[in-house]
């Protein structure tokens, strides 16, 4: 019990982090629209190896549409998962993927409390990772 409530506030924690850093303080390597992103898909791999056991990803790229995440179920369902980091979530690239693939659901992570639906797509904060692999 105390090993979960440490992680969960320490995923609470990195939520809170990527909403509110402030990336004019900070000196980074990365261009700055990317550094947020670039953490919260790195987050995401983390917790899928933890979570999973070392669960291999993969992704899906065509021109630029890019989807970060294709997870597969235990049933062979293939879903995939776009992560957004910002409290702007618009993914055009996980629209693209749906319009060609026609998955039965997908999943879109973002650094902010999620909740919303939209048809195939459901919308789950960044910690919500953790429970990819009850589906």
């Amino acid at each position: 019990m105390g090993a979960c409530f440490v992680e969960m506030a320490m995923v609470f924690g990195i939520s809170h982090v990527l909403s509110s850093i402030n990336m004019e303080k900070h000196i980074f390597y990365l261009h700055k629209s990317c550094r947020k992103g670039f953490i919260a898909e790195n987050f995401v791999q983390a917790e899928l190896n933890y979570a999973c056991e070392e669960y291999p990803t993969y992704g899906w790229e065509e021109g630029q549409a890019e989807i970060e995440f294709l997870y597969r179920c235990q049933d062979g369902e293939t879903i995939p998962v776009e992560v957004k980091s910002g409290s702007r979530s618009r993914a055009r690239s996980l629209r693209s993927y749906l319009d060609r693939y026609n998955p039965i659901r997908a999943i879109k992570l973002v650094g902010s409390a999620g909740g919303e639906n939209d048809g195939a797509v459901q919308t789950w904060p960044l910690y919500g990772v953790q429970f990819l692999c009850d589906l």
